[in-house]
């Protein structure tokens, strides 16, 4: 009993002594380990500090395709799968690629912003100029059907620097999905 007690204070002693260095350390959240930064005026994409539900179902639904034997891109329909592809540097194919990043995003302020927005989004990953990258932005449709596309997206400084068709974020609206798939 006497062994048993020492063993618990002990324990006790060595989770107090690490406290303060616990409380050091930032907590790892979306709003930490994204920034974003718009080049429009007034137009902002927001990425949003949780999964909103859209986000997570999208995320189980891609976790399951993996987890099944398929590759990231296999949760993809077919003709996104066709976009991610064309995309590819030649020798590289949709089934060399991992999913990276998946986050919520928002679109606000679109009104007169033109035909594009371009956003440069940094992530806890970061990558290198000229890794192979396929960006996918997906939302709902008025059926609650996800409809997925893929975007123009270059790596700068180990951001993600991406084009955003304004018709695309009306549609979406403030729940958007966006998936990085990576090498």
């Amino acid at each position: 009993m006497y062994r048993k007690m020492m063993s618990l204070l002990l324990a006790l002693a060595l989770v107090c002594a690490c406290l303060p260095a616990l409380a050091a350390t930032g907590s790892k959240t979306t709003d930490d380990l994204t920034t974003t930064t718009d080049t429009s005026d007034e137009a902002i994409i927001v990425v949003k500090p949780q999964l909103t539900e859209t986000a997570q179902g999208a995320l189980n639904d891609l976790s399951a395709a993996v987890t099944g034997g398929g590759s990231a891109a296999s949760y993809f329909p077919a003709d996104v799968q066709s976009q991610i592809g064309a995309k590819l540097p030649a020798g590289t194919t949709t089934d060399d690629l991992k999913l990276s990043e998946l986050i919520s995003l928002g679109a606000y302020n679109l009104d007169g912003a033109g035909d594009t927005i371009v956003s440069t989004i940094g992530f806890a990953t970061e990558y290198t100029d000229g890794q192979t990258v396929a960006v996918v932005f997906g939302y709902k449709d008025a059926s609650g059907n996800m409809v997925w596309t893929t975007l123009d997206a270059v790596v700068v400084n180990g951001m993600l620097k991406i084009t955003f068709p304004v018709d695309l974020l009306k549609l979406a609206g403030s729940d958007a999905v966006l998936a990085v798939l990576s090498n």
